[in-house]
């Protein structure tokens, strides 16, 4: 079993609140009373990274129906259609996340706004009671410098999402907080990142795993960076380029030989990654992958023992983006399907379990789409004999593949789109691992460029904004028509609206 600080503090609070009805939880204890020195203060820390992972119906980032996949949904590359026998209607709010036609009631905007700003809380809670307890240790700013880049990672998120967010910083505040601009959030993150990114360790070990590094901040500043034109209106390229300069500066990170060791069981072992969120299936109980996106029947290819819930898949076109020789399309299970002996699977006597590219319409009710339509993720490795309704595969909130193609996008973006030899350097990084053709400065373009992210990075939550940024998230795709621009932003949602009538809409939702 993996353990850490994250997974240690998350196991403590699980089993405060569930098997001892004495005990008090840490975000209930005074801080005089308790954080007295580095050993609980650190348990403290861990409340905020165990957020990133917790398994909350409400708003948990990997749970089902959480932000995660509200978040991949909306996007171009991943559909939830409705299956024969109506499966994964619910009340079709994958269909308004997919087609972008939701509103400010739907469920999954709430949980998206309500994981960045609860999280926000809990991060200023943390911090409060570290400068009210008083305790003073060598590495107490690196701790308070941890803190607060999650608490930046969160605003980074939401300003993606909703771009106009109550900027909170103070926990002992009652006042209901109004809305800061774009421009004051985005100020915010960067100020927070470059103030702090000096306490932090360099880069990943094994004994900070899942903690933010230097290595992490500075891919936050790139994300921030590269995003800025679209975000404030003013374009930063040069400074994201930097950004990535920075992070690939730390020679203890390098891109994996092989792709999937990213995504495998134990995937702790990865050097490529920069931040992850630990998992534990018997701790954190989120991370459903298997249940969303496999067939029933698949849990006898992979000896898995809970039940699977036959839904997600990948839309024709991302299947087809990969070249037959790509290793990276073994990211998905296509065509004929069989146990774990090789027998075939059989759907019914006549018909084999066979996941077909084609999905067919998002939503037909004469004409549903097949159990078996589309191809399935299967990236991250199934453990075999898996037990639970959640993964042990840690999710990867940053690997340094991301960083070699946004530096390419950084070269082309200053060079009017334009690749240039060092653009095709950094790409070709990523396109050699996967076996791929290489590119040169014809054949590599910006929605190439896209497109290789897609292949790159799918499932990880990085499409929406990627789409965003280059202008192909309210255009048409198969199953969705075009759709107003103001929908690249999401609402704000209406029970956050009702708690705080200082709140105001997002333009185009009034």
């Amino acid at each position: 079993m993996k353990r850490n600080i994250i997974l240690t503090a998350l196991a403590a609070i699980l089993s405060f609140s569930c098997t001892d009805l004495n005990e008090t939880i840490y975000s209930q204890l005074p801080a005089d009373g308790f954080f007295t020195d580095e050993e609980t203060m650190l348990k403290n820390v861990g409340r905020a990274y165990a957020w990133l992972s917790s398994d909350s119906w409400n708003n948990g980032y990997l749970q089902h129906m959480g932000v995660w996949m509200n978040d991949i949904v909306t996007t171009d590359e991943c559909i939830i259609p409705y299956r024969e026998g109506g499966l994964w209607w619910d009340n079709g709010v994958w269909i308004e996340d997919h087609q972008h036609t939701w509103d400010y009631t739907h469920d999954g905007i709430w949980r998206m706004y309500s994981f960045v700003m609860d999280g926000v809380t809990r991060c200023n809670q943390i911090l409060y009671q570290m400068v009210d307890s008083g305790v003073q240790f060598e590495g107490s700013e690196k701790l308070e410098a941890e803190i607060k880049m999650v608490r930046a990672w969160l605003y980074l998120k939401g300003i993606d999402w909703f771009r106009n967010l109550p900027l909170v910083t103070d926990f002992t505040d009652m006042e209901l907080p109004s809305q800061a601009k774009p421009q004051e959030l985005f100020d915010f993150i960067e100020s927070e990142i470059l103030d702090n990114v000096e306490y932090l360790e360099d880069a990943p070990t094994a004994a900070n795993y899942g903690r933010v590094t230097k290595a992490a901040a500075w891919t936050m500043l790139a994300k921030l960076y590269v995003n800025s034109g679209i975000w404030t209106g003013k374009e930063r390229f040069d400074d994201a380029s930097s950004a990535c300069d920075k992070v690939m500066g730390f020679n203890t990170l390098r891109l994996e030989d092989d792709y999937f060791t990213n995504f495998c069981v134990n995937n702790e072992v990865s050097a490529e990654t920069i931040w992850a969120i630990p998992l534990e299936a018997s701790i954190t109980n989120t991370f459903p992958l298997h249940n969303i996106t496999l067939h029933t029947l698949s849990q006898q290819t992979f000896n898995i023992k809970n039940f699977c819930w036959d839904g997600a898949c990948a839309p024709q076109w991302l299947w087809e983006a990969y070249e037959s020789q790509d290793k990276r399309r073994n990211s998905w299970l296509e065509g004929p399907q069989f146990d774990k002996s090789g027998e075939p699977l059989m759907v019914a006597p006549q018909r084999q379990l066979n996941y077909t590219p084609y999905v067919g319409p998002i939503y037909d009710q004469a004409k549903p789409a097949l159990l078996d339509a589309g191809v399935r993720m299967c990236k991250w490795e199934y453990q075999d004999g898996l037990a639970f309704q959640a993964m042990s595969n840690d999710f990867p909130i940053y690997r340094l593949s991301d960083i070699y193609l946004l530096k390419a996008e950084c070269i082309m973006r200053q060079n009017s789109g334009k690749a240039t030899d060092e653009a095709v350097i950094f790409a070709n990084h990523v396109r050699k691992r996967a076996g791929a053709t290489e590119y040169d400065t014809s054949t590599l373009t910006l929605d190439e460029l896209l497109d290789e992210r897609a292949r790159e990075l799918c499932w990880e939550g990085h499409r929406r904004q990627d789409q965003v940024r280059f202008g192909t998230y309210s255009k048409a795709w198969v199953n969705k028509p075009n759709t107003d621009a103001w929908r690249d932003i999401m609402p704000i949602p209406k029970r956050a609206m009702t708690s705080n009538g200082k709140l105001i809409q997002n333009e185009g939702y009034k």
